[in-house]
């Protein structure tokens, strides 16, 4: 199977992100578990493509949209979870404005590490030109010369 396949022919990424995220409140809903319950529910079918890659020699395009399309249901039902008040959710019920809120503060700090990082690293060992960028091939210059063309 390959990937121009899946991508193209089954439309995995509209798939994936239309048809999937629903799934965590239907099965908080209709299948009768708690938002916990179904978030441990995608929780363990997330593992069935690592292990299927792992050990089974699952095709790695199928692995990882399989992967990628759990993710939103098991992301649904841990954000449901932690913050969608009563009656309509079960968990911690802590507001979707506050989680909001703190969720894209931690977003934006993660975001200033990584770039504080990135700019520290760049800054002790800055990009070194090698010689075959600096100088022309030999015999670039049409002489027979190696050297730069001065």
């Amino acid at each position: 199977m390959s990937a121009d396949f899946l991508n193209k022919d089954l439309g995995m990424p509209l798939w994936a992100s239309t048809l999937m995220l629903p799934a965590g409140d239907f099965a908080a809903g209709p299948l009768g578990l708690d938002i916990l319950a179904s978030t441990f529910v995608f929780l363990a079918v997330i593992l069935v493509p690592a292990v299927g890659y792992k050990w089974l020699r699952l095709n790695e395009v199928l692995a990882f949209w399989f992967a990628y399309t759990i993710t939103r249901p098991l992301g649904a039902s841990f954000a449901d979870w932690l913050s969608v008040p009563a009656p309509y959710g079960d968990g911690l019920q802590l507001g979707t404005g506050p989680m909001s809120l703190v969720f894209g503060i931690v977003l934006a700090g993660v975001i200033a590490v990584i770039v504080i990082r990135h700019r520290s690293e760049t800054a002790q060992n800055p990009p070194v030109l090698t010689a075959s960028l600096a100088e022309p091939a030999s015999g670039a210059a049409g002489d027979g010369s190696t050297g730069p063309i001065t």
